[in-house]
């Protein structure tokens, strides 16, 4: 399937909620790979439009960092979002790196982060309950710079 990545508007944002554990706050922005074949009633207000397959939001905004959130519903949007992603918190917002965190047996998260390159940098044991830990995650600029070098 070929996407196009747009701006989410906020009141499509509750798209995250219904797909990912990550919940919407007041300062959230995203942007998603939305289909470019095909138009769907839309779960979140029931117009007609292209369906929106991944979503990556921002929030929790310093003069830093920010904390980036993913929800999929297809894993092939994630290689649409993965460029665009870090291009807006990097170069269009200006931000030094950005901070992840996930439950430590949620497995898929967990090895899409690697895959981004995203650093373990702390682990908040049995956070979430007993055996479950919070983990917290960083990617830098200087990480994203020496990709695109």
């Amino acid at each position: 399937m070929n996407y196009s990545v747009v701006q989410i508007p906020p009141n499509h944002y509750m798209w995250m909620e219904l797909h990912s554990p990550n919940r919407v706050t007041r300062d959230f922005v995203a942007i998603g790979a939305v289909g470019t074949s095909t138009v769907e009633k839309c779960e979140i207000c029931g117009g007609m439009h292209p369906p929106i397959k991944g979503m990556v939001g921002y929030s929790d905004w310093t003069k830093n960092r920010c904390i980036m959130h993913f929800a999929l519903v297809s894993p092939s949007a994630a290689r649409s979002l993965r460029e665009p992603a870090f291009k807006y918190v990097f170069e269009q917002a200006g931000r030094k790196y950005v901070l992840g965190y996930l439950r430590s047996d949620d497995k898929f998260r967990r090895g899409l982060a690697r895959k981004l390159g995203f650093e373990e940098i702390y682990t908040l044991k049995d956070d979430v309950e007993d055996g479950v830990d919070m983990i917290l995650l960083r990617y830098t600029r200087e990480q994203w710079e020496k990709r695109h070098v």
